[in-house]
């Protein structure tokens, strides 16, 4: 037993040093420690049967020490084994003190930067699930200067019926970017719900300015939307 626990305080605090980042501590690292441990501990036993009138440990003494530490990896090996992130509703989530890094595709450990990152894309997740609530509680705790923040909090404030609150936060985002073309595609839409049709086509004209030349998928959604309200309008 001795053995056993000095074998483990040995090796568990190095294994989650180095194996934190990547595996779940409380699983993994946990059934590399009682391996390592459970070497030890046949050491010792191999050491202490070689001296003579000294094999105090014979026969069943052994198999039940043997099942014992078979006992502890098996317990340690259901312990909680996951890797360091799991995919859930709203994207990868990692152990803790580190957040996922969707550039990177892996995580990373925290930092007042990606810790604001992780909370923009917790609540855009949310928001593209139609969990509008928790995106909005989410949104709030992250970055109130980012353009994607505002964007988000707006469209989840618009969906839930809440239009007015959803168009100032556009508003904001497009104060700190003119150009970001995903703003003015929500911005059109709202306007379209408050029967601005030529507000809508508005934005609609000044994504097609900023796309120039390239593919823009706003300008696809908010002329579908345009489309969709002129033929309504008009049966």
């Amino acid at each position: 037993v001795l053995a056993f626990e000095s074998g483990y305080s040995i090796f568990y605090p190095a294994l989650k040093k180095y194996y934190s980042p990547y595996l779940n501590v409380g699983g993994n690292v946990v059934v590399m420690s009682s391996i390592l441990s459970f070497n030890i501990v046949k050491a010792s036993i191999g050491i202490r049967s070689e001296m003579p009138k000294h094999n105090f440990i014979r026969g069943n003494e052994m198999k039940l020490l043997q099942i014992t530490c078979a006992a502890l990896f098996v317990t340690a090996g259901t312990m909680n084994v996951t890797p360091a992130f799991s995919a859930g509703n709203s994207g990868n989530t990692c152990n803790s003190g580190y957040v996922w890094d969707e550039t990177a595709k892996k995580c990373v450990r925290k930092n007042s930067e990606n810790e604001m990152e992780y909370r923009f894309q917790q609540g855009r997740d949310y928001a593209n699930a139609g969990q509008y609530e928790k995106a909005i509680e989410m949104l709030q705790t992250a970055d109130a200067g980012d353009k994607r923040v505002l964007n988000y909090l707006g469209f989840s404030n618009r969906k839930l019926g809440r239009i007015d609150v959803g168009m100032e936060y556009y508003r904001q985002a497009m104060a700190i970017d003119p150009e970001y073309t995903l703003v003015r595609e929500y911005y059109g839409e709202a306007l379209l719900q408050k029967g601005d049709l030529k507000g809508a086509l508005e934005q609609l004209a000044t994504i097609q300015k900023l796309c120039s030349s390239r593919e823009c998928g706003e300008y696809q959604q908010l002329s579908g939307h345009i489309a969709n309200y002129i033929r309504d309008t008009e049966s």
